[in-house]
């Protein structure tokens, strides 16, 4: 079961959440917000925290609300997004599109050091175990699924579903919802909505692979407070 703290708005805090630490327990996962939200940021400072996160060995993730597949993509590479969370249904296409992007940014990386003259193109290598290598590398999708009394249908193609509490707005609503409903589920998923230390043991019954937590570890300034991260961290660990 791995941890994401959402909502992180300056590279200060992120450093912040990234030194927590419980038993060797940390954070696994940073969430800049690109939807509509008190605590959305602009792409600058999402490349910067997410360039913070990597350092640290976690993994950035991207929240996204209102922006169309293309905005979506070119953010992504912008920001180097590790995964994108949806609150929409995709497609086949658009995972693709993600791989080339991702592709292009490992590649870039790969031959930083090369001179220009034994740098090839990425469109003429010809090992196809090498560019398989670099597609399946892609920024993953949470797919996000709002609930409420009950599970709704679920299509499109993603990597793993995330469970949110169904509110007035898309997410951050600070609210959860009866995790009793996803008993017996037979697939990967995630739990958003309200998740704390008050009901943080309750939710890990149902065995998600990420617990993704926000506003019950702000302060009253809404910035991320340390002590209860660690608190998280420390139940997980048990």
């Amino acid at each position: 079961m791995k941890i994401k703290i959402c909502g992180i708005k300056s590279e200060a805090e992120a450093r912040a959440v990234l030194e927590c630490e419980y038993g060797g327990r940390r954070v696994d996962f940073l969430g800049v917000i690109f939807a509509k939200s008190v605590r959305r940021v602009s792409q600058e400072t999402a490349r910067k925290i997410a360039q913070i996160t990597h350092e640290n060995s976690a993994k950035i993730v991207g929240v996204f609300g209102e922006q169309n597949d293309s905005e979506i993509c070119e953010i992504a590479k912008f920001c180097d997004l590790d995964i994108v969370q949806i609150y929409r249904q995709t497609d086949a296409t658009f995972m693709q599109n993600l791989a080339t992007i991702r592709a292009r940014n490992l590649y870039a990386n790969l031959i930083s050091n090369l001179s220009e003259d034994f740098a090839p193109n990425l469109d003429q290598i010809s090992s196809e175990d090498f560019k398989l290598n670099l597609t399946s590398n892609r920024p993953q999708i949470w797919q996000v699924v709002r609930i409420k009394d009950e599970i709704p249908k679920i299509s499109g193609v993603f990597d793993m579903i995330l469970f949110d509490y169904k509110g007035a707005n898309l997410g951050g609503n600070g609210r959860s919802f009866d995790f009793g409903l996803l008993k017996n589920l037979d697939f990967k998923f995630g739990i958003a909505g309200g998740i704390g230390a008050h009901n943080i043991n309750e939710a890990m019954k149902f065995c998600p692979e990420i617990l993704d937590i926000n506003s019950k570890v702000e302060d009253e300034f809404g910035i991320k407070n340390p002590n209860l991260i660690n608190e998280i961290l420390k139940k997980v660990e048990q």
